[in-house]
C-alpha cells in the first residue's frame, strides 16, 4: 500500500512500539478546476477499471457457456440475435418507487435533511433496474433479486432477450469479487476457514474474550463521547493504564459540528493523547461538509490536542498500516446507505457485499454525496484489507469473509463499547463494555 507519510515508529510511554502508515493523499477531493462537469466522469472510471477483474470472474464463474459481449455497446443490443443467450457487462442503475425528486418534495430543508439523516428505507419490491455503459442503457427482468443489489455496482449480467424492444432477460449475476487480501510479515490473516469450493466461510467471531496477556491493541470507539460522561472516563482509565492498548481510533461522529461541542471534544481528545495514539475520523455528524470522502478535520477545529504529537486527524475512509493490520473503515455512512437502498439487512453483509463489488461506497454518487471525480475513482478497492470497519453501529459484532475481518464499532449511545483488535492476529477481536446501561 501507498502510503502518503513514510512508514514510522511510535513510541509511546510504557506502551509497545508498532509500525503506522497512513493513506490521505489518496482521498483528497479534487479542487473545482479539476471536477467533472457531470458524474459520468466517475462512473466511465468504475466501469472500465472494473471490467478486468469482472471478466475473469465472469470466466471463473460461467467458462464458455454463453459468448461475452465485452466489445458491443449497450446500445447495439437490438442488432444481437433474439432469443441467443450471451453476457453483458454494465453500471447497475436502481430506480426507487419511494424516491422523490427534487421538485417533488418542494422545500430545500426536506432535501439538506435526507443528506445527513438516512433513516428512511427506499428499498421496496417495486423498484426496478437498469444496466449502463458509456452508450445506453436497458432495463432489466427475469432471475435478478432487486433488493439484493445497489445502484453503482459493476456486474457481469447472463440472460437474453425476447425481442428486439424487450427489457434483458437475466438468467445469473456475477460481481467482480473480493480482491486478493493484503498479506503483511506474520499475520495470520491467511487462516479463515475455507469450504469445499474454496471460498471462505463468513463466520462469526466471539467478542466476548479476554485480552491475549502478550498482545498489542488497536482500539475502536464511536459515536459522541461527550454524550457518555461515564463511558469516557472509563474509556480514558483503560487506555491510561493498560499497556497493551497501544493506539486508538475514534471512529466517525465523536464530536459535532457545533463549536461549544468541538471545544469540549478538543479537551477529551487532548486528554486521550497523553496516554495513547488517537486518530479522529470524520463523520457526516461531525462536519458541514456532507460528501463522501471526508477529508481529514483541520487542526485549527482542536486547537488543545494540535499541541499533542499523538493526536491527529484522519480523512473517511480511514487507510493505514497498524502493526501488520490493513486498516480500512469509514463512520457507517457507506453501509447505512446500502442498507437503506436495498434488503441487506446487517453491516456485516453490507461490508461483504461492498468486498465483492470492489468499491468501498458503491452507491456514490446516486444515492450518497460525493465529489465529481474525474479521472479517478478513489474508492475502488485493489486489495482487501485485513480489517474492514463501519463505525456508528447499532452493537459491536465481528466476522470472517476470506482473510478480512468484518467489523462493526458501536454508536457509544446505542452500546458504550470500546472495541480491541490484535494488531498482529485480526481474528483476534475482543470488546470491553465501558458503561453499564
Amino acid at each position: 500500500m501507498a502510503a502518503s507519510s513514510s512508514t514510522i515508529k511510535v513510541p509511546m510511554p510504557a506502551k509497545p512500539q508498532f509500525e503506522y502508515a497512513l493513506e490521505a493523499k489518496k482521498y483528497k477531493n479534487p479542487e473545482f478546476g479539476e471536477m467533472g462537469t457531470q458524474y459520468c466522469h466517475l462512473y466511465h472510471v468504475r466501469l472500465h477499471e472494473l471490467k478486468p477483474h469482472l471478466l475473469k470472474s465472469i470466466s471463473e464463474k460461467w467458462g464458455t457457456d454463453a459468448p461475452v459481449l465485452e466489445k458491443i455497446a449497450l446500445v447495439n443490443l437490438a442488432d444481437c440475435e433474439v432469443g441467443q443467450t450471451y453476457v453483458i457487462i454494465g453500471t447497475l442503475m436502481k430506480k426507487f418507487a419511494k424516491r422523490q425528486g427534487v421538485f417533488a418534495k418542494g422545500k430545500l430543508r426536506d432535501n439538506v435533511n435526507e443528506i445527513t439523516d438516512r433513516t428512511e428505507k427506499w428499498a421496496s419490491d417495486t423498484d426496478t433496474l437498469s444496466a449502463h455503459d458509456d452508450s445506453s442503457h436497458i432495463q432489466l427482468s427475469g432471475a435478478v433479486n432487486v433488493g439484493s443489489l445497489v445502484t453503482g455496482m459493476v456486474v457481469g449480467l447472463k440472460g437474453k432477450k425476447t425481442s428486439k424492444t424487450s427489457p434483458f432477460v437475466v438468467e445469473d449475476v456475477c460481481l467482480p469479487g473480493a480482491p486478493p487480501t493484503y498479506s503483511y510479515g506474520n499475520s495470520s490473516s491467511s487462516t479463515a476457514p475455507m469450504d469445499i469450493d474454496g471460498q471462505a466461510v463468513n463466520t462469526s467471531l466471539n467478542l466476548l474474550r479476554p485480552m491475549q496477556k502478550d498482545g498489542v491493541y488497536c482500539g475502536f470507539v464511536s459515536g459522541p463521547l461527550l454524550a457518555r460522561k461515564e463511558g469516557l472516563a472509563t474509556l480514558t482509565d483503560r487506555v491510561a493504564s493498560d499497556p497493551r492498548i497501544a493506539h486508538l481510533v475514534l471512529a466517525g461522529n465523536t464530536y459535532s459540528n457545533t463549536l461549544s461541542k468541538i471545544k469540549k471534544a478538543d479537551s477529551a481528545f487532548a486528554t486521550l493523547g497523553k496516554f495513547v495514539s488517537v486518530d479522529i475520523l470524520p463523520g457526516f455528524r461531525d462536519t458541514h461538509v456532507v460528501s463522501f470522502p471526508l477529508e481529514r478535520p483541520a487542526p485549527m477545529l482542536f486547537p488543545e490536542s494540535a499541541e499533542c504529537p499523538n493526536v491527529q486527524g484522519v480523512p473517511s475512509p480511514f487507510d493505514a498500516r497498524i502493526g501488520n493490520l490493513r486498516v480500512l473503515g469509514h463512520a457507517g455512512e457507506p453501509t447505512d446507505d446500502i442498507m437503506r437502498c436495498s434488503t441487506v439487512e446487517d453491516t456485516l453483509s453490507a461490508l461483504q457485499l461492498s468486498l465483492e463489488a470492489r468499491h468501498v461506497a458503491p452507491t456514490c454518487p446516486d444515492t450518497l454525496n460525493c465529489a465529481s471525480f474525474k479521472d479517478v475513482d478513489p474508492l475502488l478497492l485493489t486489495e482487501s484489507p485485513t480489517l474492514y470497519f463501519a463505525g456508528n453501529q447499532a452493537e459491536a459484532k465481528a466476522a470472517r469473509f476470506h482473510n478480512t475481518t468484518l467489523l462493526c464499532v458501536p454508536d457509544l449511545r446505542k452500546q458504550a463499547a470500546l472495541v480491541l483488535v490484535n494488531m498482529y492476529d485480526p481474528t483476534d477481536v475482543c470488546m470491553e463494555l465501558l458503561e453499564w446501561n
